[in-house]
């Protein structure tokens, strides 16, 4: 579709409870008086450190992107490119395999397109921006990103990538993640969700919220995935949707590929993320061979094999690290426990059928949004025609589902798209790429003043738009208010440098 984006801004609300009859947040901070010796060890960990405020210089270094026909050059806190530079404010990722950095302007929050790979010493381009052929500062960095990054966001209603000062309540992921509200168990030694004494759905949760996407994940009607809460079943809030046949290492795929495994399809529920980690510490390089073969011989000791008796490095072969398909130089751990070690990492097959990961939900309408989200990834004709027709199914029953239509109208011809983003903005205003898309149908019908206003109201959530950004500019020129568009692309070669005119 012609003046079509594929953002869709789904904000959601992070709210932190202080009515005194509901335990509230209350911060890592008021954990630690009474737990320093954990504390003191989980601030090494991975999930302590994956977020933060960019406070000293980065290893300096360049990146010379062919496709885009940029040189990235890293130095002190800034990427600089051309005779321009973008200074980096916060970091996301823990250096365990890499990290990230986000750029700033008004409170809205881009992701950079260069990232730091740890285990390789270097920096490249960011995943997704690999085969970019612009040099683009417009991704942006949404809720549901910081939400496994972060303790508590704090994005401001209304926008898609706009964000409190400092975006976060806390930097890493906070004491509170995993053991829920922090309040009357300070206050009075009122019991706290403790996760390896939950019952098995209740206890993989607590990981899965951010260590099982899927190829989609998907909001269950009048629910969000920020509303849940440590002690809760996850599938009460969102539905995950998988590959029909597995697509390879993906990020976020351990939750995935553990249910894959030998050792889970054995030990069933007994096995969970608890069995060989342990979330408030991490073993020192040298000890962790050792660390997790005593996890491994709690099993399997009575069947070790007598030439792997003095061997100690059961993770070597059986949990071998490779690059994750979404993750660019990112290495990831195996978590599908192979008896043997592959001899190259499983590739994507072309199957690219959706099927809910066990335990979770699925109806026209989720299976329907997972295949349009899906196929946003993947740009796949399948999907996008699965897509279409389930959703198509499920409207009837969801007249006012503004996910749904926004979605639907975006896979629909024109003439059938604009009342469906019609009806959605009017259940949801706050949607930029509903208004971008509606903005763009309502120009192509000859109704500049409404096109020009709904591309003003998406930039107002979100100034990165670039596709936005060039039509105002296009319909201000075409109305006669030519000062008015040279200052929206003033604006936007903020996030698309060399790109607009």
């Amino acid at each position: 579709m012609a003046g079509s984006v594929s953002q869709f801004a789904f904000v959601v609300c992070f709210c932190t409870f202080t009515c005194n009859a509901t335990p509230h947040y209350i911060g890592s901070a008021a954990c630690r008086p009474c737990h320093e010796q954990i504390a003191a060890a989980y601030q090494a960990t991975p999930m302590a450190q994956s977020s933060g405020t960019l406070t000293t210089d980065l290893p300096p270094g360049e990146v010379n992107h062919k496709p885009s026909h940029t040189r990235y050059r890293i130095e002190g806190r800034a990427v600089h490119f051309s005779s321009e530079s973008r200074p980096l404010r916060y970091f996301i990722g823990s250096l365990a395999q890499g990290r990230s950095f986000l750029f700033e302007s008004a409170g809205f929050l881009f992701l950079a397109p260069v990232t730091w790979y740890a285990e390789r010493a270097r920096w490249d381009m960011s995943p997704g921006f690999e085969q970019a052929r612009l040099n683009l500062w417009n991704r942006p960095i949404e809720p549901n990103c910081l939400f496994c990054h972060s303790t508590r966001p704090q994005p401001i209603y209304g926008t898609q990538n706009r964000y409190a000062d400092p975006p976060f309540a806390e930097a890493g992921i906070g004491c509170e993640r995993c053991h829920g509200p922090g309040s009357d168990h300070a206050a009075t030694r009122a019991p706290i969700v403790h996760p390896g004494k939950l019952a098995p759905a209740e206890r993989d949760a607590i990981c899965a919220q951010c260590h099982l996407t899927g190829l989609a994940r998907i909001d269950r009607p009048g629910q969000q995935l920020a509303m849940y809460r440590p002690g809760l079943r996850l599938d009460t809030f969102v539905s995950v949707f998988v590959a029909a046949n597995p697509q390879g290492l993906r990020v976020t795929s351990h939750g995935e590929t553990l249910a894959y495994s030998a050792c889970r399809k054995s030990a069933g529920e007994k096995l969970w993320c608890g069995s060989c980690h342990d979330a408030h510490r991490v073993p020192a390089p040298a000890d962790r061979q050792a660390w997790f073969r005593v996890r491994c011989l709690q099993c399997h000791a009575a069947k070790l094999p007598p030439e792997h008796a003095a061997r100690a490095a059961c993770i070597d072969c059986h949990m071998p690290r490779s690059q994750a398909s979404d993750g660019n130089h990112g290495v990831f751990t195996d978590h599908t426990i192979p008896k043997t070690r592959p001899a190259k990492p499983a590739q994507p097959t072309r199957d690219r059928t959706l099927i809910p990961f066990p335990g979770f939900a699925s109806d026209n309408r989720m299976l329907g949004l997972a295949y349009a989200e899906a196929a946003l990834e993947s740009n796949d004709t399948t999907q996008r025609r699965s897509a279409l027709q389930l959703l198509r199914a499920a409207l009837p029953s969801n007249p006012s589902d503004w996910n749904l239509l926004t979605r639907l109208a975006y896979l629909e011809e024109p003439a059938t798209a604009l009342p469906l983003y019609e009806r959605s903005l009017q259940i949801k205003p706050q949607q930029p790429a509903a208004l971008t898309n509606a903005g763009a149908l309502h120009a192509r019908q000859g109704d500049l003043p409404k096109a020009i206003e709904y591309w003003r109201r998406a930039l107002a959530m979100n100034p990165g738009l670039t596709e936005a950004s060039r039509n105002l500019a296009t319909a201000l020129e075409a109305s006669g208010d030519t000062a008015a568009a040279r200052e929206v692309l003033r604006q936007a070669t903020l996030f698309a440098p060399g790109v607009l005119p």
